[in-house]
């Protein structure tokens, strides 16, 4: 085999681990994670958008992963959501589902602050390293998190990085920082 055959064939190996499906499927847990976070937000805001004193509006927009699934360049759309109090917005932007030890990223832009939200097992990511000679059988990696256990969490990076879990109140309370810095 000459290189210019190398190359075809791993390319075309590449192409055949492609799997449009499983895409697919992604993006849609993704979506519905996300229906599941604007629903916290909504809920806790729920009285304020009642009475007027808060807006809530959603925009559709395209992401674009550069790999999903073994699928180059995967378009798909989600959901802005954006909070309008008094002159102040804030905007839940989806970043991606490619994410280390994460199962998707949204940022939370407010006028004096930014907040990170990522969908990931309870206690934050799991990152695996190992580190093995040659000749060695490399340990088993841990199991993966199943994705029924994969929940939204604050990224907090000071004074040590850790998580919260969203729920009304830490969304409430991370609100006001993104407003007020």
């Amino acid at each position: 085999m000459d290189f210019d055959e190398f190359i075809k064939s791993q390319q075309q190996a590449k192409e055949e681990m492609a799997s449009p499906e499983k895409a697919k499927e992604q993006v849609q847990f993704f979506n519905d994670r996300l229906k599941d976070l604007y629903k916290v937000l909504t809920n806790a805001l729920e009285p304020y958008i009642n009475d007027g004193s808060v807006k809530v509006t959603e925009h559709t927009q395209e992401l674009m992963e550069d790999e999903l699934c073994g699928c180059k360049e995967y378009r798909y759309k989600a959901q802005e959501t954006v909070i309008q109090i008094g002159k102040s917005a804030v905007k839940l932007t989806p970043i991606g589902i490619n994410i280390i030890g994460a199962g998707g990223r949204v940022d939370m832009d407010g006028p004096r602050g930014k907040a990170t939200i990522l969908l990931a097992r309870s206690g934050g990511p799991q990152i695996y390293t190992a580190i093995y000679s040659e000749g060695q059988t490399p340990p088993e990696p841990p199991a993966p998190t199943p994705k029924e256990e994969l929940v939204w969490q604050f990224m907090v990076r000071l004074p040590r990085l850790h998580y919260i879990e969203v729920n009304e109140e830490t969304f409430k309370d991370t609100l006001m920082q993104v407003i007020n810095g």
